[in-house]
Parts: C-alpha cells; structure tokens; sequence
C-alpha cells in the first residue's frame, strides 16, 4: 500500500525535473510557433517583423530575425492585421494638444449650438403662424 502511493507521488527532486523538463520543452515550441509566424508574416506581406529584446541584459535595441537593429516598432502592432500593421500612422496634426486650444474648441462648438437653436426656434416659430386656424 504505501509502496503503490510513493510511486504514483514521486519525491520534490524528481518533480522538478519533470516540470523543469516540461517547461524546457513548452518555451522551445512557444519560440518556435513565434518564429513560424513571424517568417510567415515576413513572406506573406513582405516586410521585416522588428521585435524589442527584454530583460537586465537588453541594450533596449529591437533586432530583427536577421539581425538588422531599429527603435520603436512595437511587435504587437507589428502583428496587427493588414499588410502595413507594423507602420504607426500618425495623425497630421494633433486636435486639442494645448489648454487654450480645447478651451477654443469648445467656445466654438458652443456659438455653433447657440446658432442652431435661434435657427430652430425660428422654424418653430414659422410652422406655429403656419398652423394658425383659419376659417373661410
């Protein structure tokens, strides 16, 4: 009896070898699918997949697969969908950047309501002297 439940609970030793063997095995494939997608990517739509190294030993550099080093491609966005997902589009100009320019905007959007509430009490007004009862 205790000998069938020490080989079914093998010791700490033996477990983290298992686990450690496991875990070895499951990064390896993890890389692997990671580089099968990004080759695949490559091929399919014809640029350079730029990915950021990580960890203390990181110079902070993206490296490509082939080596070539560039800044500020994020491989999310790189993995994004379309052929031009890895490129950031960047807004030709920035609406509201400053105070005074929000405070503007919202001055302007507030005349413009005021505009289009005199206008719409005017109609109302037209369509009420319209509805006047009239007897012949």
């Amino acid at each position: 009896m205790i000998a069938e439940h020490r080989k079914q609970r093998p010791g700490n030793e033996t477990l983290r070898t298992q686990v450690d063997l496991w875990m070895g095995n499951w990064e390896r494939e993890k890389a692997e699918n990671e580089r099968a997608v990004e080759a695949a990517a490559e091929a399919a739509e014809g640029w350079t997949l730029v990915t950021g190294k990580k960890g203390a030993g990181g110079s902070g550099k993206s490296v490509s697969a082939s080596g070539v080093v560039a800044r500020g491609i994020a491989k999310n966005k790189a993995l994004g969908l379309g052929a031009a997902a890895g490129v950031v589009k960047h807004k030709a100009q920035v609406d509201d950047f400053y105070r005074f320019q929000k405070r503007e905007a919202a001055r302007d959007q507030l005349l413009l309501l005021r505009e289009q509430f005199e206008q719409d009490k005017q109609k109302v007004a037209k369509l009420k002297a319209a509805r006047k009862f009239k007897p012949c």
